[in-house]
């Protein structure tokens, strides 16, 4: 697949990613949906301490104006081939840790890798949609 072709992947799998998790949130939330808003590449969350760097969080979803989670998002159209590793989940939470307190999610369709999957317990399993607790290397 030529580098265009994979960039094109990789924004749609974010965007459909996003999507579905912002649309979960608001199911699980049903009774304050007035309150939650998605906040699609926020560049502002770095200065209120939310995250270490701009660059890092793909979309938050903020309730009850403050930060619920902040989301990274890492596909791959080939995702049997090109497992995650826990070097590249140790720096993506690194990197989404702030000051301030809130849900770091890593959004994948990658498969976990051996070290990774040693640390995640996974939490949730509903048919493509998996869900996993990670324990970092601290």
């Amino acid at each position: 697949m030529a580098g265009g072709n994979q960039s094109a992947f990789g924004y749609r799998y974010q965007y459909l990613a996003t999507i579905e998790r912002f649309l979960r949130y608001m199911r699980d939330h049903l009774g304050g949906l007035g309150s939650v808003a998605l906040h699609v590449e926020p560049t502002a969350l770095m200065r209120e301490g939310i995250a270490r760097d701009d660059d890092i969080i793909d979309f938050a979803i903020e309730h009850d104006n403050e930060i619920a989670e902040r989301d990274q998002v890492k596909g791959s159209s080939t995702p049997a081939g090109n497992k995650l590793y826990h070097g590249e989940a140790d720096e993506v939470f690194h990197r989404l840790d702030g000051l301030v307190a809130t849900r770091s999610v890593l959004l994948t369709n990658r498969p976990l890798g051996p070290g990774l999957q040693e640390r995640c317990s996974q939490t949730r399993d509903a048919g493509n949609i998996e869900e996993w607790d990670y324990i970092g290397p601290d």
